[in-house]
């Protein structure tokens, strides 16, 4: 998946996570930064 696609993938599930607290959206903000490149 390329970068773009990826970012636009990640603010999806940023924005539709059902779980509001900020610390949550964290831990998926830097799970998907610290993935290697597809």
């Amino acid at each position: 998946m390329p970068s773009p696609l990826r970012r636009r993938f990640l603010l999806g599930l940023f924005f539709t996570s059902p779980s509001k607290t900020p610390l949550a959206k964290f831990e998926v903000l830097s799970f998907f930064v610290y993935l290697p490149p597809f």
